[in-house]
């Protein structure tokens, strides 16, 4: 919405017009800014543990090569990249009646639920299977997980203008 400008407004000197936008201007207050760290936080040690338990998982369990695994993270940090981008344009581009992002949390969810069980789970299949399996899992999890469990930060972006 565009506020009302009056006409004393227009014919302010640089000087009152510097005060005003002084005073006009919203600080956070402490506990918004303790509620944004302690968000933050959560979100960074949900991913960390998420990440870490997969990498024993995957080298433990699966039996993966560590070198196998660096470039399945690899390949899925690439494909994210190029992924976010293509799939901000298409958000940029979504008018629905749920609005632009509300489609995004709900549609990928069965993908998200198949990435994450595949993540977890160890197949008796040969070496190069387990590989495949776990690239497929990787970048299924990775590429659903952060669009489902984080809708706090694409809110907050969305807010700010940074979707």
């Amino acid at each position: 919405m565009a506020e009302s400008v009056t006409i004393d407004e227009l014919t302010m000197t640089e000087e009152e017009l510097d005060k005003l936008a002084y005073t006009k201007k919203k600080y956070l207050t402490p506990k918004e800014i303790a509620a944004y760290v302690l968000v933050n936080f959560g979100q960074k040690n949900l991913s960390q543990f998420v990440d870490a338990f997969k990498e024993f998982f995957m080298i433990q369990f699966l039996k993966l090569n560590t070198t196998a695994y660096a470039n399945i993270n690899l390949f899925a940090s690439i494909y994210d990249a190029v992924d976010d981008t293509i799939s901000g344009l298409i958000i940029d581009r979504t008018r629905t009646r749920w609005g632009r992002i509300k489609p995004f949390f709900i549609l990928p969810l069965p993908l998200w639920l198949i990435g994450g069980y595949m993540m977890f789970s160890a197949p008796d299949i040969s070496s190069k299977g387990k590989v495949v399996w776990s690239a497929v899992a990787i970048v299924r999890s990775r590429h659903e997980l952060f669009r489902c469990v984080e809708p706090y930060d694409i809110q907050h972006h969305a807010e700010h203008g940074r979707a």
